[in-house]
């Protein structure tokens, strides 16, 4: 199968009109901030309008002020009704993430051609839950390996 890269832009006015009628879009992911969940060019998320508050660990497909397209995880709802995100592959949070942004949320993620549902997979909810903690500890394993070389 050939594959072509359509930039987002293009695609977006059919997109949510897609998602504002009920339906759903695939589309491969680009981008690197959601690895090791989804990786750039190779894995495919499916996004739905979402309903309601997003909740902590939710995945929101949003708009940008500034027009780019981001696909990052709620990690906080703050009291103003915002959301702060931030991509599993990144160290800096996106503050005050409002719902007129949001364009869909991901209800399922294909790595592998293996789908997962983001609502019925407990792998998939652990992880959600084990990934912040382990990317914090990344930078404390890494300074510890190069503490530790200095002394061989």
């Amino acid at each position: 199968m050939n594959k072509k890269h359509i930039p987002m832009e293009e695609l977006y006015p059919v997109m949510a009109e897609k998602i504002a009628d009920g339906g759903e879009v695939t589309f491969t992911v680009s981008g690197i901030s959601m690895q090791p969940m989804v990786f750039n060019r190779r894995d495919t998320v499916t996004i739905r309008k979402h309903n309601g508050k997003l909740k902590k660990y939710d995945i929101p497909f949003y708009r940008r002020d500034d027009g780019s397209f981001i696909l990052h995880r709620v990690i906080k709802l703050q009291k103003n009704g915002n959301y702060t995100c931030r991509g599993d592959n990144q160290w800096e949070k996106e503050f005050d993430v409002r719902d007129d942004q949001i364009i869909g949320v991901v209800t399922a993620f294909t790595r592998y051609e293996k789908t997962v549902d983001v609502n019925l997979s407990k792998g998939y909810k652990f992880y959600c839950r084990l990934w912040p903690w382990v990317h914090f500890l990344k930078p404390c394993y890494k300074y510890f390996v190069k503490f530790k070389n200095l002394f061989k």
